[in-house]
């Protein structure tokens, strides 16, 4: 297999929180969106992060949780809550070490 063959424009995937506690404290599972492939600076600051530097883990969580659209859900003037960050961020490392694996 060539290497070229491998490359492709990435695509935006689906990440359903459905664990049962914030489904019944939110009335629902709650979708969001990651790209299958992440472009190189945005791998570089995963690759980086040190998991004691909120602020740094905060902004690349923005750069990778999207909406629909590919649009990043969270900015400066639009914040999650806590426990639905902390289910992004540990469906995003589940899925980023199932692509890797």
């Amino acid at each position: 297999m060539k290497l070229q063959d491998l490359a492709r424009k990435p695509q935006l995937t689906e990440i359903v929180i459905d664990k049962p506690e914030l489904v019944e404290k939110y009335g629902e599972t709650i979708n969001f969106f990651i790209l299958d492939r992440l472009p190189i600076d945005t791998f570089t600051k995963l690759a980086s992060l040190k998991q004691d530097n909120i602020p740094e883990m905060y902004a690349v969580m923005e750069e990778l949780v999207l909406n629909e659209k590919g649009q990043p859900v969270m900015s400066e003037e639009q914040v999650l809550p806590v426990d639905i960050l902390t289910e992004c961020i540990l469906k995003v490392s589940e899925f980023l070490g199932k692509s890797v694996g």
